[in-house]
């Protein structure tokens, strides 16, 4: 047993020594190699081949070679291998061809210079075929065509191919290889010829070569069927450049089939197996979907992507282009789906500074579409602050900041918001400040803004300073004109606009720089140089309307012309002449958006006329309501309807057009001036009831009128017209002892209402001297109720008022200050009545009343003559 094993381990030792001596290095290079040591395989690899027989050196030098390349060490690969080469011509062609591959991540100019040594080993083989194995000159040949095929020389790989077709192992494989270098070299139809001869082939290479020769001869019909027939049945890629051929081809045909296209990427993305790659075609298919307009398709396609490649490095590009897709909709709920992929995108740690940016911008115009504009002035503004911080160019943050501030002058414009108007103006200078892109808009915006926001002298300054810069700028000069009309500058404003004029007699703006015009000299000039300067207008606008060429922008604003001449006319109290202007722009124009305008001032006209011809005028409400249905002044038509006919005493239809102008004021209440509007048609609504003697309903509608209204004179007035109601509601009960109660709050309700006008300070001394009038009255109804005596405390209240009203009447009437007689005589007739009103009558009081009015000799007074003449008669007799 001892022997056996002593013997065991000799034969070990002994065989450990020879493979030693004679494998030592492969060995341990294998194991290094197995290990990851990649160096330390190189090194004992190098040992080994150093020892090696020349017939060991092939393998060893495939090992060399591979660890070298693992472990960096490619150039020192080559080194050894061009010393180390024998002289047999095969493996200097192998070799050769192995180092160009293991080459390939290093120095082109050496790969492509071992491909050229491997092709002239090959050559030299191929011109002693006699002296070669068979099996040698097919691996030259191989390696030759490999060979020039990676060294670019493609049309030397094809002449290679074509001469020595019959010598290669494999002639299909072969004349397959030459077409698809014809095809790289751009000769379809050579490719074509030689691939028709296999078209019965069911080998998966050569049906893609000839889709990919007939698609690249332009046959897409041709390559089509083969891709419905062939290409698509197929399981696994036949070529490398399989997947790109295809999104070529897909790209070549989305216009005209898009279905097919998708057709195309989905087998591509089918046979792909790089992930990369993949997530590629996947991208493509959304970018075709978008160019063939199918926003939808291309939606759920960028959605598979963010659903299978959620970390890939493009998501994020993908957010941008599905926040794209959302905004383009242009619904809410779209527009919130892109703010939100928006959002992700912004906040992701892993953006670029050029996503970062482009993400603010997006947002800020999608909340821009959702009317979120204050979002949007933010965004556009941390854009601008962003562009900064990355250092990007300055026109970009110049855009950044225009959009802030055309965000905050729409804002402003829809809200009336000056404020906002202002700080969009200052946006747009600092976007003139940069100098550096969209100055010229960022000129007219700043103008606009400040027209808008009613600065017209700014924007006067603003528009002569951006003419020194851009003097050819027409819309400067045409808003240099609207600005100085406005401002109160018409002289000037219509020396501009005139100058405009002749310069650009053809300008679409022409007409109406001339109606504009015209518009302020009939309405912001004096009497006398309206009518000149007017005159001179009409006649340079019936002038160019004829000289110019663009007739059609003259004939447009001739209606405006028209009945801005009849205004004028107005003005001049030439109401007939006037008159006849509106009636032939009725017979020219009835379908004109001015005609109802016109027919308003007609109808205007009837009103004013002595006696009014009501009936006249509201024809002309009924034409104006039945002839334009959605007018602006459609409201304003039933408001003024409602006053003819109450006028005319048909207070149920004046009841039922006041309400259909206050629905339609609800309907705009947003629009400017609706509120002011809707609150001067309550209140004439409030009058209608209080004529229907409804004035519960009077009071409802005076109190919301109230609450609306902006003037403090109106709202004094609705006042008075709630106290007025609540006393005539108290008059109405008053002999009614069921509703003693009620009648007391409603005559204190009109009191308060009265007292509160007398006491406020801003008001005017007629509108106190009134309330405290009606105040004496709630005094004097409520006093009515008691006995008929001094100490009933209402009736000495009302007694206080009446007196305090007449005396200061009369002392305002000797200093000859001017007085309302009209409250002055029925102060005095009320004092005078009051003071003999009691139980024991103050009867010599009320003489010197009734000689004061008598002696005012005012309109009314004569009565008063009499009954004092009579009182003093009874007052002598008692005596």
């Amino acid at each position: 047993m001892k022997f056996k094993q002593l013997l065991s381990a000799g034969l070990f030792l002994c065989s450990t020594l020879l493979l030693a001596q004679s494998d030592n290095g492969l060995f341990k290079g294998d194991q290094a190699l197995t290990d990851g040591f990649h160096s330390k395989a190189w090194e004992f690899y190098k040992t080994a081949y150093s020892q090696s027989s020349p017939e060991e050196k092939t393998t060893l030098l495939k090992r060399l070679s591979l660890a070298a390349v693992k472990a960096g060490k490619e150039a020192e690969t080559i080194v050894e291998m061009n010393r180390f080469l024998n002289n047999s011509e095969s493996t200097k062609i192998e070799m050769s061809l192995l180092a160009g591959i293991y080459l390939s991540k290093c120095n082109l100019e050496l790969q492509l210079k071992l491909y050229g040594e491997a092709v002239q080993s090959c050559n030299t083989v191929l011109e002693k075929p006699e002296k070669l194995p068979e099996s040698t000159l097919k691996n030259a040949l191989d390696f030759a065509v490999y060979s020039l095929t990676k060294a670019g020389e493609l049309q030397n790989a094809s002449e290679l191919i074509e001469k020595h077709l019959k010598s290669f192992a494999d002639v299909i494989k072969a004349e397959q290889q030459n077409a698809r270098l014809k095809i790289l070299l751009g000769e379809y139809i050579n490719a074509i010829s030689i691939l028709d001869k296999y078209k019965d082939s069911k080998d998966a290479f050569t049906a893609f070569l000839r889709f990919w020769a007939y698609f690249k001869a332009n046959e897409t019909e041709r390559a089509m069927t083969i891709f419905k027939e062939e290409i698509s049945k197929l399981e696994s890629s036949p070529d490398p450049v399989f997947t790109a051929v295809l999104i070529k081809f897909a790209e070549s045909i989305y216009v005209k089939q898009i279905i097919e296209s998708t057709q195309v990427l989905d087998i591509a993305y089918t046979l792909e197996q790089n992930s990369d790659t993949k997530a590629h075609i996947i991208l493509k298919r959304a970018e075709l979907l978008i160019k063939a307009k199918r926003d939808d398709d291309a939606i759920k396609t960028l959605h598979s992507f963010e659903k299978v490649y959620p970390k890939s490095n493009k998501i994020l590009a993908v957010y941008l282009q599905l926040a794209e897709l959302y905004a383009n909709k242009n619904t809410p709920e779209t527009l919130s789906q892109a703010e939100k992929y928006l959002s992700s995108i912004i906040d992701n740690d892993a953006k670029t500074n050029s996503q970062h940016v482009e993400a603010l911008l997006n947002r800020g115009t999608t909340r821009l579409k959702s009317l979120k504009y204050k979002e949007a002035s933010e965004d556009f503004t941390l854009a601008a602050s962003t562009a900064a911080v990355y250092k990007m160019p300055l026109k970009e943050i110049s855009y950044s900041v225009y959009m802030a501030g055309l965000s905050q002058y729409i804002n402003g414009s829809t809200n009336r918001n000056f404020e906002l108007l202002s700080k969009a103006a200052e946006h747009f200078k600092k976007v003139i400040e940069y100098n550096s892109g969209f100055v010229e808009q960022a000129f007219i915006m700043r103008a606009v803004s400040l027209r808008k926001a009613e600065k017209w002298s700014e924007a006067v300054d603003v528009l002569e300073a951006m003419l020194t810069r851009f003097p050819k700028n027409d819309e400067a000069h045409y808003l240099l004109g609207l600005s100085r009309l406005s401002s109160g500058d018409i002289v000037n404003g219509i020396k501009t606009m005139d100058k405009f004029v002749s310069q650009k007699p053809d300008d679409p703006r022409a007409p109406q720089a001339l109606l504009e015009s015209l518009r302020a000299a009939i309405y912001g000039l004096d009497k006398r140089q309206s009518f000149m300067q007017s005159l001179e207008l009409i006649e340079k606008f019936e002038s160019y309307s004829k000289k110019s060429t663009k007739t059609e922008n003259y004939q447009s604003i001739s209606p405006a012309i028209l009945h801005l001449k009849a205004i004028l006319l107005w003005k001049q109290n030439r109401g007939e002449d006037a008159e006849k202007n509106w009636i032939a722009f009725l017979n020219l124009y009835p379908e004109h958006f001015l005609a109802m305008e016109v027919r308003l001032w007609l109808a205007f006209k009837k009103m004013r006329e002595i006696p009014a011809n009501i009936e006249s005028a509201i024809t002309f409400y009924v034409d104006a309501l039945a002839k334009h249905k959605d007018s602006h002044l459609t409201g304003f038509t039933f408001w003024q309807f409602s006053k003819a006919l109450h006028e005319k005493g048909s207070y149920s239809d004046s009841l039922a057009k006041i309400k259909s102008a206050e629905n339609f004021y609800r309907k705009h209440i947003k629009e400017p001036g609706a509120l002011r509007k809707l609150a001067a048609i309550l209140f004439f609504t409030g009058e209608v009831h209080s004529s229907m003697g409804n004035h519960s309903q009077a009071i409802s509608a005076y109190i919301e009128a109230r609450e609306l209204a902006a003037d403090e004179d109106i709202k004094t007035a609705l006042t008075g017209r709630i106290g007025d109601c609540n006393f005539a509601l108290a008059i109405k009960i008053s002999d009614d002892e069921s509703k003693k109660d009620d009648f007391a709050k409603l005559l204190n309700q009109a009191a308060d209402a009265y007292g509160q006008i007398s006491k406020t300070e801003i008001n005017s001394a007629f509108v106190k001297e009134q309330a405290l009038y009606k105040l004496a009255k709630c005094h004097e109804t409520a006093g009515l109720k008691g006995p008929r005596e001094p100490q009933n405390a209402e009736l000495a209240k009302a007694l206080e008022y009446y007196w305090e009203l007449f005396f200061s009447h009369n002392d305002k009437r000797k200093q000859g200050v001017q007085t309302n007689s009209y409250y002055f005589c029925r102060t005095g007739y009320d004092l005078a009545r009051l003071q003999l009103m009691f139980s024991d009558p103050d009867i010599r009081s009320a003489i010197n009343t009734y000689k004061i009015l008598a002696d005012s000799k005012l309109p009314g007074t004569a009565e008063a003559r009499i009954l004092a003449k009579q009182l003093t008669e009874v007052s002598n007799s008692r005596k």
